[in-house]
Formats: C-alpha cells, structure tokens, sequence
C-alpha cells in the first residue's frame, strides 16, 4: 500500500511542479516591476463598470490569491474603486492563465471544467463586486500599513531584481509546501480508504459539494496546482464537487481568511467569508441538478 501512496504522491507533485513554478515566477516579477498605476489607467470611474473591468483583468495581470489581496490594498489607497479591487482580487487567482493551463493539463479528460472553473470565478467576482459597490460606503481596510513590510524590502541589496527573484523563491516554497499537505492527504485518502467509502460518496453525491468545498479551505492549496489535486479525487467526488473545491480554494482558505483578517475591517471579512462561498455552493449544486436531468 505504501507503493501506491508514493506512486500517488509523487504523480500530483510532479503534475504541478511545472505550473507552481511559473506562477512564482510570475507572481514574484509583477509584484515588482509592474506598477499599481498600471492598472489604475484602465478603470474607469463608475463602480459597477469598473467591477467587469477588475474581474477581467486578472488573465492580463495575472497574480496568485495571495499576491491579489496583498496588491489590492495598494489600488484601493491609490484611488481603485473598491468594487473594481474586490472584483480584481477574486478573480485574478482563477482566470490567471497559469491556473487555466494547469487545469487544463490536469483535466485533461474532462477540458470544460477550464470554462466552467474560469466563468464561475468571474461570476463570483462581478457578483461580489457589484455587492460592495452597494453595501460598503465606507472604508473597509484597515488603518494600519501592512504593506510597509513589503516596501521596505525592495530597497534590501540586490533592488528591484533581488527582491523579485527573493519574492519568487518565498512564493514557491510556500505553494509547495501547501500542495506536499494537500497532496499527501489524497494519497493517503486514495490509498487507504476502505471502499465502502467510495460507494457512500457515489451513493449520497449531494454530500460531496459542501465536504470537498471544506476541504479546500483547509487544504490552503495554490490556484496554479490544486486543478491536481482535485482531478486525483474524480470517481470519490464528482464534477459539481470538483468545481467547487477549484472556485472555493482561491477565493477562500486559512491562509486568505488570515490575509483578510490582517487587511481588511471585521465587517469585510465576514463578507469575504460568506457571500463568495455561497456563490459557489450554489452555482455547484445548479449544475449538479442539471447533470442529474
């Protein structure tokens, strides 16, 4: 059994390794060298327009969940419509093209799960932009500088290359690390599950959407591998469940609801913690009614 763990194991990490490197690496480069004011020459001022055009904006600037939250309250003291921010933050992570072709390599059996994960990521985006535009008048960051840490570190020796190829290496090992967790849980879970568990799964499928949804929220994975992980998990968790791991993980996990924690009021947290996620459930269990008829 314990051949099949690391056969398993070894399978997924070597799946994504090619993709979590690219996405340090463009992670690390676009935190540095491509400027906030960048972006803020495409958005226009209405809220609700800008909410397309933030959502939309991730496949060109494309950044993982963590770099987008950390960027966005950058935009918002720039003078980034909030609604267009949160838009931006959401999607980014999902509609990057490094998660698309990552999930495109890993689903490679099944190639609509791209268009299905990219057009649901970009609903819960416009959705949950839309929202704040609506509901938050006010200020929702933080009046503490989180970022005074990240400033500072690119004036460290080495300058803006230095602190790019540094924010490179920190990015990578840190989704390794979180991927090694992840994919040593479903190697485990695949290898010694007893199969009646595989048939309650199938038997009471309705019950893989809010679990897998859980799981990706404690798993922590990165956007750019978790397609991976998930795809190692077909034939326990269907389609619907699938999709809501790989909507749920970037949008929310423990490491985001500790970025958002840090970043944002308590009242935007709470708001980042449910709206987005029901979203998601829902939209899951509308498509699963759908493959059912």
């Amino acid at each position: 059994m314990m051949d099949n763990f690391i056969i398993i194991l070894i399978s997924i990490l070597l799946e994504a390794l090619p993709f979590m490197l690219a996405g340090a690496i463009i992670s690390g480069f676009m935190e540095v060298f491509i400027p906030s004011s960048l972006i803020m020459r495409i958005m226009p001022k209405n809220p609700v327009a800008a909410v397309f055009i933030g959502a939309g904006s991730g496949i060109a600037l494309p950044m993982c969940e963590c770099g987008s939250v950390i960027i966005v309250r950058r935009l918002i003291k720039k003078g980034m419509p909030a609604s267009a921010a949160i838009a931006y933050m959401l999607a980014a992570p999902i509609i990057n093209p490094i998660t698309l072709l990552s999930t495109y390599a890993a689903y490679a059996w099944f190639k609509e799960m791209v268009l299905l994960r990219a057009a649901l990521g970009i609903g819960v985006a416009v959705i949950s932009g839309i929202a704040v535009s609506l509901f938050f008048k006010k200020n929702f960051l933080k009046k503490t500088d989180e970022l005074q840490i990240i400033n500072k570190q690119e004036h460290e020796p080495g300058g803006k290359l230095g602190h790019a190829v540094r924010h490179t290496i920190d990015d990578f090992m840190i989704i390794f690390s979180m991927l090694l967790i992840g994919a040593s849980v479903v190697a485990l879970f695949k290898t010694f599950a007893h199969l009646s568990l595989y048939e309650f799964f199938r038997s009471e499928g309705w019950l893989g959407i809010p679990l897998f949804s859980g799981l990706a929220v404690i798993f922590s994975l990165c956007s750019e591998a978790d397609a991976f992980v998930a795809a190692a998990m077909n034939g326990i968790f269907d389609i619907p469940a699938q999709l809501a791991f790989l909507a749920v993980g970037p949008i929310l996990d423990i490491k985001l609801i500790l970025l958002y924690h840090s970043i944002f009021t308590h009242r935007m947290l709470i708001f980042l913690c449910t709206l987005p996620l029901l979203i998601v459930i829902t939209a899951a269990f509308m498509l699963r009614g759908i493959i059912l008829l």
